[in-house]
């Protein structure tokens, strides 16, 4: 495997947005039904829930905590939107003192309940919050959970989780499945890093077509990190004829969206005149862009450029 793609795959970091918003009761596991007095207990619990919410997105203080004292009473019946609910106010300091160890207990108690949400921001928590044990282990646990009801951003997660061996042990093959799960559902990362599996066979068979296509519809979209790596198998006719033009067309794209690694390799195209007309002038622009963010390579560059 090319030592360029080892690199571009290690450094992929995972994904660490956590899921704020907030989930009326009908995006949680279905209730059971129930009758008579039980059944109107628990629409009463859901009422609680709504009214909670109805009060959150008019955001004055007042309201805040009147909807954190009604999801306090939902979640003493063991409401899971309620419990999930508490944990986002925990979590962003709405009405109460910000804090990830009191959110993390919440979302466990949610979780636990099968809220795929709450399983999801526990384990989030579990690897990148403040105040939290940090428990990768735990981590691969809840994503799992929620990938299995279908979450894409857990299964991208896990996927990362196995090929780092992060938590659970390394497993490129699970890793890759996971991967190709979050990749159907649209995770243009998961698109991105799957495809560089396929290109050196680490975890699949060796598909290079299979990667290309999957790189070209992440690039279609606007993902940066696709256009660069697809526009570097054309430079290098990695599976593909050599194609510099298209090569260059792909970094130029990127390169114009801040993306640096394509601002060097365009440079560079500039100043070998591959793809695009030699153009000194063009070659130090870029690598001068890639040079102010801090790109090493560009930096060394630069100072050869300018007799340093």
């Amino acid at each position: 495997m090319n030592k360029c793609w080892a690199f571009l795959l290690s450094i992929f970091a995972l994904s660490i947005g956590l899921a704020a918003g907030l989930t009326r009761a009908q995006e949680s596991l279905p209730r059971t039904s129930a009758s008579g007095q039980e059944k109107y207990f628990i629409t009463s619990v859901e009422a609680k829930v709504k009214r909670g919410l109805a009060l959150l997105e008019k955001g004055r203080p007042d309201d805040i905590r009147q909807a954190h004292r009604l999801f306090v009473e939902a979640a003493k019946a063991n409401d899971p939107d309620a419990e999930f609910n508490l944990g986002i106010l925990y979590m962003k300091g709405q009405g109460v003192p910000k804090s990830d160890s009191v959110a993390s207990e919440w979302f466990r108690k949610a979780a636990q309940r099968g809220h795929v949400i709450a399983q999801f921001n526990l384990a989030q928590l579990l690897m990148v919050g403040k105040e939290v044990r940090h428990d990768y282990s735990e981590a691969a646990k809840w994503f799992n959970e929620a990938a299995s009801h279908g979450h894409v951003i857990s299964a991208y997660n896990l996927g990362m989780l196995y090929w780092k061996g992060e938590g659970i042990a390394k497993n490129n093959a699970k890793a890759a499945a996971y991967l190709q799960q979050a990749a159907k559902g649209g995770h243009l990362d998961a698109q991105h890093n799957l495809a560089l599996m396929y290109l050196d066979g680490n975890g699949v068979s060796r598909d290079p077509r299979h990667a290309i296509s999957l790189l070209s519809a992440a690039a279609k979209a606007g993902h940066l990190d696709s256009q660069f790596s697809l526009g570097t198998i054309y430079r290098d006719g990695e599976g593909v004829a050599v194609d510099f033009r298209s090569a260059a067309t792909l970094f130029e794209g990127a390169a114009k969206r801040g993306h640096v690694a394509s601002q060097m390799a365009l440079g560079i195209m500039y100043g070998q005149g591959q793809g695009v007309e030699k153009d000194f002038g063009k070659m130090a622009y870029w690598i001068k862009l890639a040079a102010a963010q801090g790109d090493p390579t560009a930096l060394q560059a630069l100072k050869i450029m300018e007799g340093r």
